[in-house]
């Protein structure tokens, strides 16, 4: 079965996906010199992405209208990064910036929220459904990126139709194991975001 076979080779990309993981921890941990030093060009676009999340939850969405949203996007961003293979060397980067980026916007974030309100504890639901939503949504970005490296296809066969294969695979091996996973990832992390507005004196409606 095709589910199978993709499964396989994502599979067959663990070792990488592990190194993809500790580059975007590499990433993350160079967040604080850039906190410290107000490193306001790699601060830009984390400013800019807190702000419009900030925006997104006061709207009060419908958890399900905000699992589809989270879904939309990290479904696409996650597909344009591993398509980034089509350029060697990028995937790497690539992930060394997300992992600096979403470190700076989860910080950011955070700091407004303890600015503008006590934090309320979590229901044992919701910590259940974030501690998910990091053990879904961080793999499927690491394998993704796994993916994007051993891509053969290289961005001029786009153009020529040539050699590709390898992406077609990828491809498809990203729309029946990584976005099942992605969308199971967004009803948690939606269900988990409602649940801790709750305690701000927010309503989910």
């Amino acid at each position: 079965m095709l589910f199978f076979e993709s499964l396989k080779l994502i599979l067959h990309h663990t070792r990488l996906a592990a190194g993809m993981a500790f580059v975007f921890g590499a990433g993350a941990v160079f967040s604080l010199p850039v906190l410290q030093w107000q490193i306001k060009p790699l601060m830009y676009f984390p400013r800019k992405f807190a702000h419009l999340i900030e925006r997104i939850v006061s709207a009060h969405l419908h958890r399900f209208r905000l699992a589809i949203f989270i879904f939309l996007f990290n479904g696409m961003a996650i597909f344009l990064y591993m398509l980034t293979g089509l350029i060697p060397g990028v995937p790497v980067a690539v992930t060394f910036l997300t992992g600096l980026n979403v470190a700076l916007a989860s910080f950011l974030g955070r700091r407004k929220v303890l600015q503008s309100s006590q934090p309320a504890a979590l229901s044992a639901s919701a910590r259940i459904c974030a501690i998910l939503t990091f053990l879904l949504e961080l793999p499927c970005f690491w394998y993704a990126m796994a993916l994007g490296w051993t891509i053969k296809t290289r961005l001029p066969d786009l153009f020529t139709g040539e050699n590709l294969a390898s992406t077609k695979e990828r491809v498809l091996a990203y729309a029946l194991v990584i976005l099942p996973l992605l969308g199971i990832s967004a009803l948690a992390e939606a269900h988990a975001v409602v649940s801790s507005l709750r305690g701000f004196g927010t309503q989910d409606v």
